[in-house]
């Protein structure tokens, strides 16, 4: 999927080509699909994985290591799917991933970014109860 923002409002339909920020969610997509394809000089990639370390380094490609280096990408990494386990979102990582767009793009400020994240956590939870409920409602029926 593709965002786009600006300081003026933005009518066009067309495509990101050449983004300066790209986020992979799954780390399979890296070797599926050519995720940093038109990915700026300069630019920020955010992987979503469980490796980290040595770990990490071997499972990237090094077609894309290389891209990387040659283009001075700047490569943050987290285990999103962790961190919404643990603080009760399950796998919904896309709450977590956001926060750390906001975060590295400096879009908004830090307060904002941990705002986005409490509001994504608060609705989790209501959806989670609200399904509980209607569980509950049927196996009253």
């Amino acid at each position: 999927s593709h965002l786009r923002f600006g300081d003026s409002p933005i009518h066009s339909t067309y495509q990101v080509k050449t983004p300066n920020f790209v986020a992979c969610h799954v780390q399979a997509y890296l070797n599926m699909y050519d995720v940093i394809r038109g990915l700026q000089k300069n630019g920020l990639f955010l992987l979503n994985t469980i490796f980290e370390g040595q770990e990490l380094i071997d499972f990237i490609p090094n077609r894309i290591k290389r891209y990387f280096a040659q283009n001075n990408i700047t490569v943050y990494y987290m285990n999103a799917t962790k961190i919404a386990q643990e603080i009760g979102l399950g796998n919904r990582t896309n709450t977590i991933l956001q926060s750390a767009f906001f975060r590295i793009t400096k879009v908004i400020t830090l307060k904002g970014c941990v705002f986005s994240l409490l509001l994504g956590i608060l609705i989790a939870s209501w959806m989670l109860q609200a399904q509980h409920c209607e569980v509950h409602r049927r196996a009253e029926d």
